[in-house]
């Protein structure tokens, strides 16, 4: 069965251009698109995509914050990110505001294919290319009050099994 993909991207031949790439994948199928977070917040609750597939550089906003607008609106959305940011903090804010898979705008065709289908399937996905730039992020000794507290040796663990492309299951076993 085909999963529902919402595009949302401020340029329109990105959009074009993103509907021709997951056109090659069979389990995926482009139901709508929009330029701006409020008109897809709007398109999500019309159009009930199983999975949106998004920009952090958007019309009306930009950031984290566009993460933030969809997980309070939709948290259960599973959710990819198509961007050319690749700062360790961007990343690691994407992470933790729980978006499935980040692939970079830089990136072959086929690695966004990939990421569709894993984030389907249940699996995160990781784009090659930031992985390692994730676990040093996630292996750095925190400096000061302000940083985020190390994160344990078992969820040190799972987020190497995550970037390894584990499911959720293997993960959990």
């Amino acid at each position: 069965m085909s999963k529902r993909i919402l595009l949302v991207d401020g340029n329109p031949i990105l959009r074009v251009g993103l509907r021709e790439v997951l056109a090659a994948s069979p389990n995926a199928a482009v139901v709508g698109e929009a330029s701006r977070c409020s008109d897809a917040c709007a398109a999500v609750s019309r159009l009930h995509p199983d999975l949106v597939v998004f920009d952090l550089e958007l019309e009306d906003v930009c950031g984290g914050e566009v993460i933030q607008r969809f997980r309070e609106r939709f948290p259960s959305l599973l959710a990819v990110i198509y961007t050319a940011k690749q700062e360790p903090e961007i990343i690691a804010e994407a992470l933790a505001c729980g978006i499935q898979g980040y692939v970079l705008k830089t990136s072959p065709n086929q690695r966004m294919r990939e990421a569709v289908e894993h984030v389907a399937a249940g699996r995160a996905y990781l784009d090659p290319a930031i992985t390692a730039t994730v676990l040093a992020q996630v292996a750095r000794p925190t400096q000061g009050p302000e940083e985020r507290p190390p994160l344990s040796d078992k969820e040190l663990a799972v987020l190497v099994l995550l970037a390894s492309g584990r499911r959720n299951k293997q993960i959990a076993a």
